[in-house]
């Protein structure tokens, strides 16, 4: 469609007819750039989204090891060691 614009604006003899199709081909192609944007935009937040969610379910089955250690402490008076 852009091209189909781009060619009519060419072969054009109207100045003002010129100047009409190449503001129609810059607002189009302004409107292919927000929609790329947008379409961007959406994958990087599926992504993210996706990402969490994908760590939210690995956490659930991670261990978190607890190491607990006992120490006895006895104190031996001198008549012990005897």
């Amino acid at each position: 469609m852009t091209q189909r614009l781009i060619t009519g604006a060419a072969l054009s003899k109207n100045f003002k007819e010129k100047i009409a199709l190449k503001k129609e081909v810059e607002k189009k192609e302004e409107e292919r750039q927000k929609l790329l944007m947008k379409y961007h935009q959406s994958l990087e937040a599926i992504d993210k989204e996706a990402s969490m969610l994908k760590d939210e379910f690995q956490k659930q089955f991670d261990i978190n090891p607890i190491v607990f250690l006992k120490a006895i402490v006895k104190y031996r008076t001198e008549e012990e060691y005897d």
